[in-house]
């Protein structure tokens, strides 16, 4: 980054629904979030689209 509301370099597609359950009804890869614990480091997306999600 640039600075922290300007990015710098070209974008990456980090994910992309590509899984059923991601597809269901419509394709949704939402509400990403970072999950860190000691040296790792995740990124979570939520996906659902029907009454069956949970």
């Amino acid at each position: 980054m640039e600075n922290p509301w300007t990015l710098k370099g070209e974008s990456v597609m980090l994910s992309k629904p590509e899984y059923d359950w991601e597809c269901r009804g419509f394709r949704v890869n939402e509400g990403p979030a970072v999950l860190v614990h000691g040296d790792k480091c995740y990124q979570l997306f939520r996906s659902a689209t029907d009454e069956n999600y949970c």
